[in-house]
C-alpha cells in the first residue's frame, strides 16, 4: 500500500510539474491529456487522463509475444527502457521464443504512438502475436458486444 501511495504521489507531483521523470519513472504525455507511466524494466506503473489516474489491475503489463503454432504460454519481453528524444525506447528479449524487440513509444498530440519491430534470433519463419497489455481495472465499465467495438 505504502509503495502505490509513493507511486501516486510521485505521478501527481510529475504531473504538475513540480518533479520530473527518472530513469525508474519515464511518462509519455499527449497534449489532450492522454499519459503512460513506466518503471525502469517497462512495465506499466500507471496510465492517466487529464491527470487523473486510473486503477490498474494487479497484472503484469508491456510487451508481450505468443507463438501461435507452439503450445508455449504467452511471454511477456524483457526489457530495458530509456528516455530518448523521441520517447521511451523499448530494447528487450523473449528468451525462450528466441526472440528480440525494439521499439519507441511516443506521444503525439492526439494518441500514443508505438513502432518496433520483432526478430527472430533462429532465422525461421513463424506465426507470432505480438501485443502490449494495458492492465487497466475496468470492472464496471460498459461494453458493447466485446472489447473491440
Amino acid at each position: 500500500m505504502l509503495d502505490l501511495i509513493r507511486r501516486r504521489t510521485a505521478l501527481l507531483l510529475l504531473l504538475m510539474g513540480w518533479a520530473t521523470a527518472t530513469p525508474a519513472q519515464m511518462v509519455v504525455q499527449t497534449q489532450d491529456g492522454l499519459g503512460l507511466v513506466f518503471d525502469a524494466q517497462g512495465g506499466v506503473a500507471a496510465l492517466t487522463i487529464d491527470g487523473q489516474e486510473l486503477p490498474l489491475l494487479e497484472l503484469p503489463g508491456g510487451f508481450f509475444v505468443e507463438d501461435l503454432m507452439q503450445s508455449v504460454p504467452l511471454s511477456y519481453f524483457e526489457t530495458r527502457v530509456e528516455m530518448v528524444s523521441e520517447g521511451i525506447m523499448f530494447s528487450g528479449r523473449a528468451p525462450d521464443l528466441a526472440l528480440e524487440l525494439e521499439a519507441l513509444i511516443s506521444a503525439q498530440a492526439d494518441h500514443i504512438r508505438v513502432d518496433g519491430k520483432v526478430r527472430d534470433t533462429t532465422g525461421q519463419d513463424r506465426g507470432l502475436r505480438v501485443g502490449f497489455g494495458l492492465p487497466v481495472d475496468a470492472g464496471g465499465w460498459t461494453w458493447w458486444d466485446d472489447i473491440a467495438t
